[in-house]
């Protein structure tokens, strides 16, 4: 049982600081040779991942 989040308002108010926290992940660009963003719910997952690398001082060996 859930609901579910409010992806598109939160994409439509802070897509700018998302596009900026995905280019600087580390890990993305090491995943992803051409990051290219096609649909709002794959930056909204980038973004995810970004955030969580971000804050918990995450990296790849």
């Amino acid at each position: 049982m859930g609901f579910e989040s409010p992806q598109e308002l939160w994409i439509k108010d802070i897509k700018q600081e998302m596009l900026e926290c995905v280019q600087r992940s580390r890990i993305l660009k090491e995943i992803f040779c051409d990051m290219q963003i096609r649909e709002e719910y794959f930056l909204w997952r980038l973004f995810a991942i970004a955030k969580w690398e971000e804050i918990y001082k995450v990296g790849l060996e």
